[in-house]
């Protein structure tokens, strides 16, 4: 498979297009396996994907699996923690088990690397 890159005229269209991708990955990977884990992006992108997102109807949300690729460490009080911003966007949206929520916990400590 070749690297290529699309360049969409908005964000709306972007927001469109990835939405179509994962929605056709997850379609097609349930059909063979019992789960589907998606890592998300947080910043912009979580505002801008969970509106489309929470429209798939036809997702069982309780086979995905969510994580998180790029996680601020911040407190969860924090206006840029990813987590809440997926909870507020989509997670209340759709019914997914907390369980298959998978978080990264802000308060350990020790050496970050």
């Amino acid at each position: 498979m070749g690297l290529s890159h699309v360049i969409f005229d908005s964000e709306h269209q972007l927001a469109v297009a990835v939405t179509k991708t994962v929605a056709d990955c997850v379609r097609d990977a349930l059909t063979e396996q019992q789960t589907f884990s998606v890592g998300l992006s947080g910043g912009s992108m979580a505002k801008l994907i969970s509106p489309h997102l929470r429209q798939l109807a036809d997702i069982n949300w309780s086979r995905m699996h969510f994580f998180y690729c790029d996680e601020r460490i911040v407190p969860p009080d924090s206006p840029e923690y990813t987590h809440k911003i997926y909870e507020d966007e989509l997670y209340s949206h759709i019914d997914i088990p907390s369980e298959n929520v998978h978080t990264v916990n802000t308060f350990l400590t020790g050496i970050l690397l």
